[in-house]
């Protein structure tokens, strides 16, 4: 950092926590993750499918989430969701005709701060399937969070 006439001031002169660690109210980078699912790669039984990609870690707070088809997925009379921390968190459970085939904003809702989701521990996206089995489909979801502090995640 520059000197202004009162000596060097270093990035941890700014540290204001009293740990020695970083100051949890120092705002945190956006980061992103990339789940996919692929029929032909995944499967599409009845069940809970954990999407392909890094799990994002504890305490991250999913700012924006985006559904992305590249295939649409295909049921005769089968269900979706999409949940990180709890059931249906990302969609609630929606029948898989004419719902899933298009660009879809998650969360948050805007209305309502009650939609943005919070991590408690590592998490990967989870599809679950009900109903009937998907019989196609290929499609991505795209999660914006930071990560806060984890004593500010219990307040």
């Amino acid at each position: 950092m520059p000197d202004h006439g009162f000596g060097k001031i270093s990035e941890r002169d700014l540290n204001f926590s009293n740990d020695g660690g970083p100051d949890p109210l120092t705002p945190h980078a956006a980061q992103r993750a990339v789940f996919a699912y692929d029929f032909a790669v995944d499967g599409g039984a009845v069940s809970t499918i954990t999407l392909r990609g890094d799990a994002i870690p504890a305490n991250a707070v999913v700012l924006n989430a985006l559904y992305i088809p590249t295939v649409a997925p295909v049921s005769a009379a089968g269900s979706v969701a999409l949940q990180i921390e709890a059931a249906g968190d990302l969609l609630a459970t929606v029948a898989v005709t004419g719902n899933v085939d298009e660009v879809n904003q998650l969360i948050p809702t805007l209305a309502t701060v009650t939609s943005y989701v919070q991590t408690t521990v590592a998490r990967a996206v989870k599809l679950v399937v009900s109903a009937g089995a998907l019989t196609a489909g290929k499609f991505y979801v795209v999660l914006d969070y930071v990560v806060v502090d984890a004593a500010l995640a219990t307040t």
